[in-house]
């Protein structure tokens, strides 16, 4: 039993268990999501140089490439539709160097009303 239990820790502490090569950052983006004249509003919540999740869901099945728009940087992205469920939508950028480019905006230079004073 002691041999299976030290299989599973090394396991669970190996690169095997965390398939991710991208840190994932928290963010609340606003981005348009379109596919053919169909558009869905909704949020960046997560995003990485890979990937990204959005909420709430958008209603496109998946292994659908569909474009991503971030209002804010004027910049529009093709994304996969991976998964989606009752809570949220998860997306691959087609592109990692779109998905570094988008996970900094949204993390960096996102407008924040706190920032705004008086002159």
């Amino acid at each position: 039993m002691a041999i299976i239990e030290n299989v599973v820790r090394l396991f669970r502490g190996s690169q095997m268990a965390n398939r991710r090569r991208f840190h994932r950052y928290d963010v609340k983006a606003p981005v348009t999501v379109r596919l053919g004249t169909e558009k869905v509003d909704t949020y960046i919540t997560n995003v990485s140089a890979s990937g990204a999740m959005l909420t709430p869901p958008v209603p496109f099945p998946p292994d659908s490439v569909v474009s991503l728009y971030h209002p804010v940087s004027d910049m529009t992205f093709d994304v996969e539709i991976l998964r989606s469920d009752e809570e949220d939508s998860r997306v691959r950028f087609r592109n990692h160097g779109n998905g570094t480019i988008l996970s900094l905006w949204a993390r960096g230079l996102e407008p924040d009303d706190s920032d705004t004073a008086a002159e």
